[in-house]
């Protein structure tokens, strides 16, 4: 069996660098479309063979399935896996345009993410219930569906925002990929929940509002670059540094629901029992 995906400029003219983009996206897609196949049973995967082909301004990458088996249903019913995750993260962005934008006007205290629960009866694939504070669906397994998805989602995405036309063929048949808008995934990102633990400070920037700190149990207990609020930022003020203290934070999520956040920056909110630390002496 022969996989087959085609990314084309929909322009009638372009230039090297548009056919370059096509080049670079064809592969980035193929890859991630072989990842997504990976996790659905299919081990057999050779390498991607890539072509170009610049009079007619588009790329194409072949896959090799196992032609042992018959697998023209199967493959199919994952690739329709695929056009689930991008109906949901698409519908997550019209949630966010929309009830979302209200709640953040109404109670801009809220915080993220919102719940997803499931519920087989509410009529639609996404949904918000203001009254609960949580979102709605009727897709048995939403998060996850959009969680493996993202990455093939998002070049896509990628590909909508220069214009260019991604396509998957099977044994000669063509399939719809996902049609994410090119927006979805720029929409930035909203105060988390807080929580309280022990961190370590090794200086600060007042000047960016930031510090290097090493949170306990954040992150692998890495040194990280935070960000400060005002009120951190003035009980700090003129201290010696290093300091252990205990803090009050939060992590920075994505406002489209349903979109993995990254890694975004942690916020410090609050700090108390500041207590100097004698500096090592590396002499």
């Amino acid at each position: 069996m022969k996989m087959k995906v085609r990314v084309a400029s929909s322009a009638q003219s372009f230039d090297a660098s548009r056919i370059k983009l096509c080049f670079d996206l064809c592969c980035e897609l193929a890859e991630a479309l072989c990842q997504f196949l990976k996790k659905h049973g299919f081990r057999d995967l050779g390498d991607t063979r890539p072509h170009l082909d610049p009079r007619a301004g588009e790329a194409s990458c072949d896959i090799d399935l196992d032609e042992n088996r018959d697998l023209f249903e199967t493959v199919t019913a994952t690739i329709a896996r695929l056009c689930d995750g991008g109906n949901l993260i698409t519908a997550a962005e019209n949630l966010y345009f929309g009830p979302l934008t209200d709640r953040s006007m109404v109670h801009p205290e809220a915080r993220l993410p919102i719940v997803v629960r499931y519920a087989p009866d509410s009529g639609e694939l996404l949904s918000y219930d203001s009254h609960r504070d949580e979102i709605l669906t009727n897709h048995p397994a939403a998060t996850e569906v959009a969680k493996e998805c993202e990455s093939a989602v998002r070049i896509l995405s990628k590909a909508c925002a220069s214009r260019l036309i991604a396509t998957l063929h099977i044994d000669d048949q063509e399939h719809r990929l996902p049609s994410p808008s090119a927006t979805v995934f720029s929409h930035g990102s909203g105060p988390g929940t807080t929580a309280k633990t022990s961190a370590y400070i090794t200086g600060i920037l007042p000047t960016a509002k930031e510090a290097e700190a090493k949170l306990s149990g954040v992150r692998d207990n890495r040194v990280l670059r935070v960000l400060l609020t005002e009120k951190v930022l003035e009980a700090m003020a003129g201290r010696p540094f290093p300091v252990s203290c205990w803090v009050t934070y939060f992590e920075m999520e994505s406002v489209v629901p349903l979109v993995s956040r990254g890694r975004e920056r942690i916020v410090i909110a609050d700090i108390g029992g500041i207590t100097e630390q004698r500096k090592l002496d590396l002499d």
